[in-house]
Formats: structure tokens, sequence, C-alpha cells
């Protein structure tokens, strides 16, 4: 069996699901700051947050959270 990936290492998502309303803030020409925070608004995510939901579970720590993530999304 042929295993994909990093063997020891817990990947983090972020997923934004498209929908009309994505789509018509994507032809505005919106900007990624914009659209962020929209999808935050909407209950979306991020990379963070996923990597800090790892870590209160014990699977990796604080600094490697840091390490993958953008520094914009600290806050």
């Amino acid at each position: 069996m042929r295993r994909y990936g990093l063997p020891g290492r817990l990947p983090i998502f972020e997923f934004l699901p498209v929908n009309t309303e994505l789509r018509e803030k994507l032809n505005s020409k919106a900007s990624e700051a914009q659209i962020r925070a929209w999808a935050r608004n909407k209950g979306n995510g991020g990379l963070m947050e996923c990597g800090v939901k790892r870590m209160k579970e014990g699977k990796t720590t604080a600094e490697e959270v840091i390490g993958v993530t953008f520094a914009e999304d600290i806050m």
C-alpha cells in the first residue's frame, strides 16, 4: 500500500465553499482581506483556527501552528 504525505505530520485545512455570494465578491474584484472578513463572518474558520483546535486536542504545539499559518491570521 502506498502512503502519501509526511509520516507523523498532521494536516490543517482551510475550506471556503464557493456559493453565489462568494462568486459575486470574486467577480467584483473584492480584496483578499474583504473576502477573508466575509468568510469569517459566515463562520468559516481559517488555518489558525484549525491549528488551534488541533493544539487544544494535544496533537500539535503552538510553535508548530504559528510556523505554518499566516501572521495576519493572528488576532
